[in-house]
């Protein structure tokens, strides 16, 4: 493996969204940096590594706190149903007030006070497009001289500020008003803005003279011999802000800030937006340019006041947006998943189950990446850990290099859009529509593309069977004589329990006893296992299934007599799969039919993480629990199934929260940073002038749709989804709901039909070569595979891709429907 590769080991679960993380060790310097530097340096990463750690332990009281607080109101709800309201009065049970306060203003907390943590750690996202490709010499002084003129003077104008934000909560007592019933006082959870500001502030010193050892003695010099100036510069800079009556010349900066320009507000914010995107691509950290650049155009456009106001309030509203306190709780849940080697077990029985048909190993990438999707989010981990599971296996067994590694790099795109989606949910606020609505509208669109990859693959295996031949013998499992009868009821029997327990929860056997869906569902895993154990009483039960799925139609028909299509097509495929199991009735059978071991592999390694997976994402999506509060159970279920496949350690646990902590702070930052950009942008009118100027070009609203979207496809190639998201969308937004789009019935519904639109379009742009990212996570676990028949691979499945985007744009329904129905609209 070549040098600048890397391998396995070294690949994180966060690592798609980040350009270069640190590799020493906190406090550890290199040997022949300046020796004066070196104890400063080693001083300050110390210190916001202890800082990290303790922030990050605040993700278990974050988790408690949720837990309590969805099984003290839903065991209330239970018990009152079941009559026994007077045991639940006695308990306590019952709606909180206080859990909601304090699970955001705990969220806020992780994200802002670890701030230099992140900093420190090399997780904070730049775009590198230019930057990675200029000398060492380059990048430290463009480094160097940025984090001098950016982002010293911006913290520290944001650490004063919040400081006098803190002050004024502290000082007057201040409570939280809006949205809360509770009223808690706001100054411990702002305690959080002057302190991560300062922490993020020194964090810049360490970084600073890492970038003059990169450089070079002979330039280090020269910035060293300024730096005395530029202290004392720096000094007067913010005396003249804060205090323009203790500094020479203070006054005349005041005016100088006060002095209107010639140019009008919008066309500062257009020299605004061109100054963003110059200084993003020259490859300094998005969140850092976005402070900088909304102060100094703020200021310019607006006024200090008006500026410095907007900071703290956006900041104060990302630190407590309950929508967002959903992310640390999903990255965790995912990353302690992943912990437990689920997916591996899944993969290798999915491996075996489809071993006797053509492109199985296809099958199974796309089976388990779909799962995976809906257990992390987060494409970076897909594909890494799908290279390691599947690329060996597909070498050996001769599949096509470009039709795997397109397999490959497609399912571990899916964890974009599957919800819980992590990017879904940083949308949400973004296009002010719930978050609950996108995971909805996601969810048939994710499963269109999963289907589409599989027909493709499947497809082209028909067509050239040695593109995905049949595993060796070797590679063969060991089966009864009736393996399709095996296939057949393994089938019918997952499908009869999911239908039990989607009955169970929409409250079908509540009326009879008390926790009826709970013992219903008990039930038929009891009944199954029962079955799955002895064939007498497999012979018994499968005759009574089948009739049970009659009855269903029975039983789903409507007031009119008339019966749902789907129904009846579900039915029918049932009862072909009970007609597939009809060997089991046969003579022989007693000797010749029995359920291999794989099987065992199989629910060891699907049922745990599925049924962790449907009560987080099935109680978001029927509206049984917010996502903050499904991302909270969903994280603790991964807790205890960590724990029952005694893969939990207390070591093993902290790094999960370390890993969480990482991906929290680079993206909630960003949210905050790209919030206050976007309200200056905003405040500027240069959005309204866009707009009136994209309308005013006399173009069809859905020819200007289509512009829009290539425009975030192209974006797509150097940057990741969450500029995207945080900084373009926004910008784009007043324009998508000027259009004013015939055939929806309120804007709301058609922002929920473009933020898939622009979910499943960044997806795509994953596959784009040649800055996409998961060709060289791919590259990196299996090495053998060359890299353009990895892009290759890639722009076949994002042709496909393409298609699903365009199905999706021709029929709006397929993302609105399910929400209109879970909804009752």
């Amino acid at each position: 493996m070549a040098a600048d590769e890397p391998n396995a080991e070294e690949l994180e679960i966060a690592d798609e969204l980040i350009a270069e993380r640190r590799a020493e060790a906190p406090g550890e310097t290199p040997a022949d940096m300046t020796a004066w530097q070196r104890p400063i340096t080693a001083f300050i990463d110390v210190l916001n590594y202890r800082a990290g750690q303790l922030i990050a332990l605040l993700m278990v009281p974050l988790i408690a706190v949720v837990v309590y607080e969805v099984l003290s109101r839903n065991l209330d709800r239970i018990l009152i149903d079941a009559g026994m309201g007077g045991l639940a009065r006695a308990l306590g049970l019952g709606p909180t007030l206080w859990v909601y306060d304090t699970s955001r203003m705990l969220g806020g907390v992780i994200f802002m006070a670890a701030a230099g943590y992140g900093l420190m750690r090399g997780v904070h996202i730049r775009a590198d497009f230019l930057y990675r490709n200029w000398s060492d010499k380059t990048q430290a002084t463009v480094d160097a001289l940025l984090y001098l003129l950016f982002f010293i003077p911006s913290m520290i104008f944001f650490t004063v500020v919040s400081a006098q934000f803190w002050w004024l909560a502290f000082s007057t007592s201040e409570t939280m008003q809006i949205d809360s019933a509770w009223g808690p006082l706001l100054w411990p959870a702002r305690t959080a803005m002057p302190v991560g500001g300062a922490l993020l502030l020194l964090q810049g010193i360490p970084e600073i003279f890492r970038a003059f050892h990169k450089m070079g003695k002979a330039r280090e010099r020269l910035f060293v011999r300024a730096l005395p100036i530029y202290l004392i510069g720096l000094l007067w800079l913010v005396l003249a802000v804060f205090t323009p009556d203790l500094v020479p010349g203070g006054e005349w900066f005041t005016e100088v800030m006060k002095a209107r320009p010639g140019l009008s507000k919008p066309t500062i914010g257009l020299i605004m937006l061109g100054a963003m995107l110059f200084v993003i691509f020259i490859g300094f950290p998005i969140s850092f340019t976005l402070i900088f650049l909304a102060f100094v155009f703020g200021i310019w456009g607006a006024n200090f006041k008006l500026t410095t106001l907007l900071l703290t309030l956006n900041t104060n509203s990302t630190m407590l947006n309950d929508q967002l306190m959903a992310v640390p709780l999903f990255v965790l849940m995912g990353i302690v998943m992943e912990a437990a080697g689920l997916m591996e077990r899944l993969f290798a029985s999915i491996q075996m189950i489809m071993a006797r048909v053509r492109g199985a190993l296809y099958i199974a990438v796309l089976i388990v990446s779909t799962i995976f999707a809906a257990a992390t989010g987060i494409v970076g981990a897909s594909v890494t850990l799908l290279g390691i599971m599947a690329g060996a296996t597909m070498n050996r067994a001769g599949y096509n290099v470009q039709l795997a590694a397109g397999t490959i790099t497609a399912g571990g795109t899916l964890g974009i859009l599957i919800p819980p989606s992590i990017m879904l949910i940083v949308m949400g606020p973004v296009l002010e529509v719930s978050t609950l609505d996108l995971f909805r509208g996601a969810f048939i669109p994710g499963a269109i593309l999963a289907s589409l990859y599989l027909l493709y693959t499947l497809g082209r295996c028909w067509i050239n069977p040695d593109l995905g031949p049949i595993l060796s013998e070797e590679d063969q499992p060991d089966t009864s004589r009736y393996y399709g009868a095996e296939v057949a009821l393994i089938c019918l029997g997952i499908l009869t329990i999911t239908r039990i327990f989607g009955l169970g929860l929409s409250g079908t056997f509540g009326g009879f006893v008390p926790f009826g869906g709970l013992i219903a569902v008990a039930l038929s895993i009891a009944v199954a296992y029962a079955a799955y154990r002895n064939l007498t009483v497999l012979r018994i039960v499968l005759p009574i299934a089948a009739l049970f799925h009659v009855y269903m139609v029975y039983a789903n028909m409507s007031d009119d007599g008339s019966i749902s299509v789907w129904s009846v097509v579900f039915a029918a495929f049932l009862l072909l799969l009970a007609f597939l199991a009809r060997p089991i009735y046969r003579r022989d059978a007693d000797e010749g039919f029995y359920f291999s071991e794989l099987w065992d592999e199989f629910f060891a390694g699907l049922m745990p993480p599925t049924i962790l997976i449907s009560f987080a994402l099935g109680s978001i999506l029927l509206g049984f629990a917010t996502p903050a509060e499904a991302a909270a159970m969903g994280a603790f279920g991964a807790i205890l199934l960590s724990l029952a496949y005694r893969k939990f350690t207390i070591g093993g646990f902290f790094d999960s929260l370390i890993k969480a902590l990482e991906i929290t702070v680079l993206i909630m930052f960003l949210v905050a940073a790209s919030n206050f950009f976007g309200a200056e942008f905003s405040a500027l009118g240069t959005p309204k002038m866009m707009t009136e100027a994209l309308l005013g070009l006399d173009m069809s609203p859905y020819f200007v749709l289509i512009l829009i979207m290539a425009l975030i496809f192209l974006l797509g190639w150097p940057l990741e989804w969450v500029p995207i998201v945080l900084i373009v969308v926004p910008i784009l937004l007043p324009t998508v709901i000027a259009l004013d789009l015939p055939g929806f019935d309120s804007t709301y519904n058609m922002l929920v039909w473009f933020g898939i639109l622009v979910a499943v379009n960044l997806q795509t742009a994953w596959l784009s070569p040649p800055v996409a990212l998961s060709a060289y996570f791919l590259k990196g676990v299996v090495p053998s595979w060359d890299l353009k028949d990895i892009y290759l691979g890639m722009m076949q499945f994002m042709i496909v891709q393409l298609v699903g985007l365009t199905l999706l744009f021709i029929f709006p329904q397929l993302v609105l429907w399910l929400p209109a129905f879970l909804s009752g609209g």
